[in-house]
């Protein structure tokens, strides 16, 4: 069970990383995710502000995310070992919500 869903949450996070361009890699183990938050693909550039606006959106959004990293670009997460497949595309919504709210914050 925990197998899938570990996958329907990778899954996920790899179209966003395909959808945003500010993400420049998603990892994880187990339950526990990372999203590596970049400025330039080819550089690597750490995008620490773009990663603390998305951290508050994604707060506003319903979801308990943390900043790590040397450079504060990671977000990472550990959903709760009761998570159900029904949770899953409710957890990805967020994310895409607040990765969407970070552009059009960055537009303006």
């Amino acid at each position: 069970m925990w197998i899938g869903l570990r996958s329907q949450l990778t899954t996920g996070m790899l179209k966003l990383k395909d959808k945003y361009d500010i993400i420049g890699d998603v990892r994880g183990h187990g339950f526990m995710q990372a999203i590596e938050l970049v400025k330039d693909h080819k550089t690597r550039e750490p995008a620490p502000e773009a990663t603390a606006k998305v951290f508050e959106h994604t707060r506003a959004n319903g979801l308990i995310m943390s900043k790590s990293g040397t450079f504060k670009n990671v977000l990472r997460m550990v959903p709760p070992i009761c998570l159900s497949a029904n949770d899953v595309e409710p957890v990805l919504s967020a994310r895409d919500q607040s990765f969407a709210d970070l552009k059009k914050s960055i537009s303006h």
